[in-house]
């Protein structure tokens, strides 16, 4: 760059864009932090904003975050549901729309607090604290993954602003963020009085203490009534106002409640003599900066950056964090000392107004922004490094994508190499009642999974360790004591379903049932695919060839089928073993609530998921049934393909899942060309899935029926398009109406095709044999997707109308 494009460049205004989790125009969005800065940078002169805008997630993104992070209390629930991985992605993908939208016309951007995936253009962050800070608050302790994208995206930013010392140390500490691209340029309150206050400080009339948190255990709430309560006890008179929650009457208390009008917070500034903010775990300390600004001496704990805001007996106090006496005896000094805490509420007016200012902020920040701007070489190298780190990062997703897909890959492949053993080990009848008692056990593997199976993994993906483990650890404790519950049902189901099918039958339908217990959903929650391919996959499809080779040697079925249920019981003993050894010292505390009624608790809280999970299941096992009572002749072709066609539907349940995935990121706005985009890709998959069916279906058919099971290849036909129609459903009820939250036709729908589906079965399969039964299926399976079709078009008539 030469002199004179340098001098061009210097003297240009720095073109900014801002991005924040909500509306800026919005106080409450991020503390006031977004609103704040962004009238800073337009009160600077050589700044142009150039946009300020929200990527909060739409009102659909946030049901499903809040859906996926379910956590106790509520505001640990919130801050997970933005701490999520899927919330991150979200957010950076409706950032990148915005820069997609206005190219080149800024020279950087800021990222008000929230972690991003690393931008394509300069970027800088702007947060008050870490993911390795707030570990030391356990509510707010967050997962490994989330901990590693939070140090992708800071090392990957041109700026890193702080607002506070103690997170730019952290920054440089615990991220190895170059400490010359780190800056701590304070923060800004956002309510100051119009005029200098003026406090009359009388000796005869009580202290008023104010406390303003909503968070009342991290805010310290607790150790200020103690300390007022033992200020009162030793005669000293003093008040207090409790304000962001309600509470008990005391002598001496008054609970405020959570107040969102300024003017009224104002008001209680106004009329109170000192701010009392103990905080256990305090990011910054916006609200003590704004009870300085309205002159209140301000007493504190010893955390973060709140010595940094309050200088120690010049503008308040400092205390050790949760030591009741210090805190006692700092509010009898300042009751009193009327002149000191005078002195103390001017100072501290004095320093809110002048260093304590957005103003002052966007200056400091600016000049930093203005400095980098000069330094295009560097910038370009960082932006050439994140470019990596996003190649990088998309290498392993692909790599996680991998792992997933082998998982079910292996277990599908095991299970499809183990029929033709027991087939030639017993016979093709004797094998259809074991796949019988293997559907029936397949619907009692759903009510044993109590949920978890379908949605562990979105309640785990975002916690601890420890917690997760916690979690898991209870979820096998409840489904081991009902799985042991219902094995009689599944014995008694079994033998009715089969007509006495025998001991094969029903030690399959328990082994399938098993499965109910699997760790596979925590696996796919923490993100650890390998580990699941690793501890439970591998010894399941070893058990699977072991199997195979007892059925070949000893002709033993029931033997074989005792060797796959050993092998999935030591699959989950080596996966509990090694979740039992995450979290804090490798060893996860129990908690206390494993009888009766907590379990009960859990049942019902689960009990939707199951009963949704139970007449699915049973819809997929009538048609196997009423074969093997009705067309007896058909059950040992019809189980087979069968089989078949749900091992394909197991193999590309992955995909179904990257589609839903795909469907939902973005803007609603967007949602029916993206339905296209996806819908045609994953369309041609399935596709080519049931073309190759069609090609290798009668191969296939002839090895897993050891020859022994003839199918017409009119069959084969049909069980191709049972497969793309089954997808279709899929696709149309889980990525289509589920990512619009249109739930109420589905199950309408389901139960169309089913009727009729099963209503053709009998008189189709009389007609046409296992073709006319399988034909029937498809037609079913048609119907409901035609349904979703229909229903999807109804409720987005008005959504997604074309407006001129």
């Amino acid at each position: 760059m030469t002199d004179d494009e340098g001098a061009r460049r210097s003297s240009a205004p720095l073109r900014i864009g801002l991005f924040a989790d909500g509306d800026f125009s919005d106080p409450r969005t991020n503390s006031g932090v977004a609103a704040g800065i962004l009238g800073g940078l337009r009160a600077q002169p050589d700044v142009d904003v150039v946009f300020a805008e929200s990527t909060a997630p739409t009102r659909l993104q946030k049901i499903l975050l809040r859906a996926l992070t379910i956590r106790l209390p509520v505001a640990r629930w919130k801050s997970a549901s933005r701490q999520n991985s899927l919330a991150r992605r979200w957010r950076s993908r409706a950032r990148d729309a915005v820069l997609t939208r206005n190219p080149d016309s800024v020279d950087t951007i800021v990222h008000v607090r929230n972690v991003y995936e690393p931008a394509a253009v300069p970027y800088a962050a702007f947060i008050d604290s870490t993911f390795e800070m707030a570990g030391a608050w356990r509510p707010w302790r967050v997962s490994a993954r989330a901990r590693e994208a939070e140090e992708r995206y800071l090392r990957g930013a041109d700026e890193v602003f702080t607002a506070g010392r103690a997170a730019r140390e952290s920054v440089i500490a615990d991220y190895g963020v170059d400490p010359t691209r780190t800056f701590a340029v304070g923060g800004g309150a956002n309510l100051l009085p119009s005029e200098e206050p003026h406090r009359d400080a009388s000796a005869d009339a009580p202290l008023r203490v104010l406390f303003v948190g909503l968070d009342l255990e991290r805010k310290g709430g607790d150790v200020v009534i103690e300390a007022v309560r033992r200020c009162r006890a030793a005669g000293v008179a003093v008040e207090v106002t409790m304000v962001g929650h309600d509470g008990p009457a005391g002598e001496g208390i008054t609970w405020a409640g959570p107040i969102w009008d300024r003017a009224e917070l104002a008001r209680l500034y106004a009329v109170h003599d000192v701010l009392a903010h103990p905080a256990r775990h305090e990011p910054y300390g916006l609200v003590v900066l704004e009870g300085m600004g309205f002159g209140l001496p301000a007493v504190v704990s010893d955390v973060g950056s709140l010595p940094d805001i309050v200088d120690d007996g010049s503008t308040g106090l400092v205390c050790h964090v949760d030591a009741v006496e210090e805190f006692s005896e700092a509010i009898t000094l300042l009751a009193e000392n009327t002149q000191m805490r005078r002195e103390m509420g001017e100072r501290a007016s004095q320093r809110a107004r002048t260093e304590h200012t957005w103003d002052a902020v966007a200056r400091r920040l600016t000049a930093s922004l203005r400095e980098a701007r000069e330094r295009a070489a560097p910038s370009r190298e960082r932006t050439a490094g994140r470019a990596a780190a996003t190649r990088r990062a998309t290498g392993d997703r692909l790599a996680m994508t991998g792992y997933y897909f082998a998982n079910t890959a292996v277990l599908g492949l095991a299970a499809l190499l183990l029929i033709p053993a027991l087939v030639l080990a017993a016979s093709p009848d004797h094998w259809a009642q074991i796949a019988i008692g293997q559907a029936v056990g397949a619907v009692f593997g759903i009510l044993v999974g109590m949920g978890w199976t379908t949605v562990g993994a979105g309640l785990i993906a975002n916690v601890s360790p420890t917690d997760a483990a916690e979690e898991y650890l209870f979820s096998l404790y409840a489904r081991v004591v009902l799985f042991a519950l219902v094995s009689p049902v599944v014995v008694f189901a079994t033998l009715l379903a089969t007509m006495n099918g025998g001991v094969d039958a029903v030690l399959a339908a328990l082994q399938i049932a098993l499965t109910g217990i699997g760790p596979g959903w925590y696996f796919i929650g923490r993100g650890q695919p390998r580990q699941w391919l690793l501890m439970d996959t591998v010894p399941r499809a070893a058990g699977s060839l072991v199997a195979m080779a007892i059925a070949f040697t000893t002709g033993s079925v029931t033997a074989a089928i005792g060797a796959t249920i050993v092998a999935l019981l030591v699959g989950t003993a080596l996966s509990t073993l090694l979740i039992a050894r995450t979290g804090e010292s490798r060893a996860v505390r129990w908690r206390a609530g494993f009888g009766p009624r907590p379990f009960a608790a859990r049942l019902r809280r689960q009990s939707p998921l199951i009963a949704s999970g139970l007449v699915f299941s049973a819809l997929m096992v009538l048609p196997l049934a009423l074969v093997n009572v009705l067309l007896p002749s058909l059950v040992a072709s019809f189980a087979l393909l069968d089989k078949i066609q749900r091992q394909a539907a197991t193999a590309i349940s992955p995909i179904v899942q990257i589609a839903q995935y795909a469907l939902a990121r973005g803007d609603l706005s967007d949602f029916p060309a993206r339905l296209r985009a996806v819908g045609f890709r994953y369309f041609g998959v399935t596709a080519l899935i049931s073309v190759a069916f069609v090609v290798a279906g009668p191969l296939l058919v002839r090895l897993l029926g050891a020859g022994q099971i003839e199918v017409p290849f009119s069959a084969i036909l049909a069980t191709a398009a049972v497969i793309a129609f089954t997808q279709f459903e899929q696709f149309a009820t889980r990525a289509m109406l589920g990512n619009l939250g249109i739930l109420a036709p589905i199950p309408w729908m389901s139960a169309l095709g089913a009727l009729i589906g099963l209503g053709l079965l009998v008189p189709a399969g009389s007609a046409f044999g296992v073709t006319g039964v399988l034909s029937a299926i498809a037609l079913g399976l048609l119907a409901a997707s035609i349904g979703d079709v229909v229903a999807y078009r109804v409720a987005t008539r008005d959504r997604f109308a074309v407006r001129n």
